[in-house]
């Protein structure tokens, strides 16, 4: 009876000593558990911290790119509006400056061509009235009435170039007339009868005809 007992309580402390190092080794685990939960809440609470930091600087630039492409199409319609507006006016400026100098240059080639016309006329009733004296003396009247109409065409044509054309600066014909521009950038000047007279740059002078 005393030697089970004996036993018993051998086999009672062995199972004893066994649970106190399973408890032990539990409580060690356990705390080791406790801390990887730390941990793990530490990262989830960032994590958590991080989206919505991105979150929020996402949307901030979103916002920005979309106030910003605003902005650039407003500017870029403003630059449209000024330079249609700019252009329509200069076009507009071009055409009634052209027109009101092809204008003056007909008016001022009509008179002239009247004035040669009855000048001609004149000469012509006094040489049959006077005789061989009276023809020539009205060739010499035509002569120089025909002199006038051309100085006058080519006055007006000159005045009418320089309006509507721009002159080609520091550049002469070979005979030390302006060179102009017309608007399908051709060059020309403009000759004792008032006509355009087309040229390349290689018929033309750089230095000015001294008088």
């Amino acid at each position: 009876m005393n030697i089970f007992s004996f036993q018993d309580s051998i086999c009672f402390h062995s199972y004893r000593i066994k649970l106190f190092i399973k408890i032990d080794i539990i409580n060690k685990l356990a705390t080791k558990l406790h801390v990887v939960f730390l941990l793990i809440d530490t990262i989830m609470k960032n994590s958590l911290k991080l989206s919505f930091l991105a979150a929020a600087m996402f949307a901030a630039s979103q916002t920005f790119a979309q106030e910003h492409k605003t902005v650039d199409k407003r500017i870029g319609h403003a630059a449209k509006d000024v330079g249609h507006a700019t252009g329509s006016a200069a076009r507009n400026v071009g055409h009634a400056t052209g027109s009101a100098a092809k204008d003056v240059g007909h008016a001022t080639g009509s008179a002239a061509r009247n004035v040669g016309h009855a000048t001609g006329s004149a000469a012509k009733d006094v040489g049959h009235a006077t005789g061989s004296a009276a023809r020539n003396v009205g060739h010499a009247t035509g002569s120089a009435a025909r002199d006038v109409g051309h100085k006058t065409s080519e006055v007006a044509s000159k005045g009418a170039a320089a309006v509507s054309d721009n002159r080609y600066e520091g550049h002469w014909s070979r005979t030390g007339d302006n060179v102009y521009i017309d608007e399908h950038h051709k060059y020309f000047y403009v000759d004792k009868k008032g006509h355009r007279q087309f040229i390349t740059q290689a018929q033309m002078r750089t230095k000015r005809i001294e008088d």
